[in-house]
């Protein structure tokens, strides 16, 4: 098969790469930047440049649909939010009609807002902690107000960004007063929950969890985003997953961040419609197979869940973190000379890890333009053309561009 990944900037896009690639598949990688870490996998065939998907939706959409029809793409599979700006028009894309991996708009909109997300939560009898929804500042500040130790977050946000709270290590980095939810883009306010980070990654067809892997991450960048992550058993994290693809209809790749009370019950904290760091403790077969051969209808195979005890880390990462947190050098640099898999370096494909650091410039080039700046965290500058914040993202659209090369 011909397979077109999109955003290869992402780390776990490159573990994507290399399982087609290793599987016997002809991939393509595209992003919006020149050094995004995947288009240099040696498992990329070819390796192709867009314009943003925030700034121009439609020209973007034109350009991935080029390239389906110049190199006869099979199959789409995109990992992170520009899963929204091609999905608008329908899960197809192209004359071919070449299928995108990828769930309904509709239902990846109702997952990717953290307030609808947590309503069907509701709905469905999961565990979600108490939730006042703010469309404003005053609304905002009451509501802060209704929590001793209180966690709030936009509706629309990832990566640990667009977060404020009270308690905890990422306590008054931000000020309330400095919070402007709207209508359009409200911010959800929470209790502080004390327990222990769960997150699951899972492939499914049609409403239906082919292959899961539930992980944790012992050790986190910014008190953000995990760069150790490590397989477990959580059979309830996977049912979870299970009744919420059975009840939106899922299809493609979803992920959940679960918070698990001293007291072991799983609270529903966010849904992520796309592919996290759960496929980097997946085997690569597994995840092949999911892709790729869904199950033959009338039938219900079992889920073919990642096994417990698989590491995996991010070097790079690590290595930044004792600058930042000398105090951490010891269990740094235990990582770092581990055998652990590492997600951008492989033995036989180490470009991705050496544009891991050349994608810097991505960054700085965004905290250098008027939208960024340099007080902004790495992840919204590493990320900030590609996400989708409800339906006035595409509000900069831009005139139709020539297609790619």
């Amino acid at each position: 098969m011909q397979i077109l990944v999109t955003s290869s900037r992402m780390p776990y896009a490159i573990r994507e790469i290399r399982a087609f690639s290793k599987a016997g598949h002809t991939v393509h990688a595209a992003d919006t930047f020149e050094n995004a870490p995947g288009s240099h996998s040696r498992h990329a065939s070819l390796s192709h440049e867009t314009v943003s998907p925030r700034k121009n939706p439609e020209g973007y959409r034109n350009q991935i649909a080029a390239l389906v029809d110049r190199y006869a793409i099979d199959l789409v599979v995109p990992t992170f939010e520009e899963v929204f700006y091609l999905t608008r028009e329908g899960t197809t894309i192209g004359e071919r009609g070449t299928p995108i991996f990828a769930s309904s708009f509709d239902a990846l909109k109702l997952l990717h807002d953290k307030s609808r997300f947590t309503a069907l939560c509701r709905d469905l009898e999961l565990p979600v902690a108490e939730t006042i929804v703010c469309d404003s500042r005053d609304s905002f500040l009451r509501a802060i107000k209704e929590f001793d130790e209180f966690f709030a977050r936009a509706a629309y946000s990832r990566a640990g960004t667009s977060i404020c709270t009270n308690a905890g290590p990422l306590a008054g980095e931000v000020d309330p007063n400095e919070i402007e939810p709207t209508p359009a883009n409200p911010w959800l306010v929470q209790p502080y929950l004390e327990g222990t980070d769960l997150c699951t990654f899972s492939v499914v067809q049609q409403g239906t969890v082919v292959a899961h892997s539930a992980y944790q991450h012992p050790k986190t960048l910014d008190s953000a985003g995990g760069i150790v992550f490590e397989s477990v058993d959580a059979p309830k994290a996977l049912a979870a997953a299970q009744l919420i693809a059975e009840a939106t209809a899922y299809h493609g790749q979803i992920s959940l961040d679960i918070m698990v009370t001293p007291d072991g019950t799983p609270h529903l904290v966010e849904c992520n419609p796309r592919p996290t760091a759960g496929v980097s403790v997946m085997p690569m077969d597994t995840f092949v197979d999911a892709v790729l051969r869904p199950p033959i209808e009338g039938t219900n195979p079992p889920v073919d869940v990642a096994p417990a005890g698989k590491r995996a880390i991010m070097r790079g990462a690590l290595l930044r973190d004792m600058l930042v947190d000398p105090s951490s050098i010891g269990e740094d640099l235990a990582e770092i000379f581990s055998d652990t898999d590492d997600v951008y370096f492989d033995d036989d494909d180490k470009l991705p890890g050496i544009y891991q650091v050349l994608s810097l410039s991505h960054v700085i080039q965004y905290w250098k333009s008027e939208e960024g700046g340099f007080g902004d965290k790495l992840a919204a500058g590493y990320l900030h053309d590609l996400t989708w914040d409800g339906d006035d993202a595409a509000k900069n659209e831009q005139p139709h561009v020539a297609p790619v090369a």
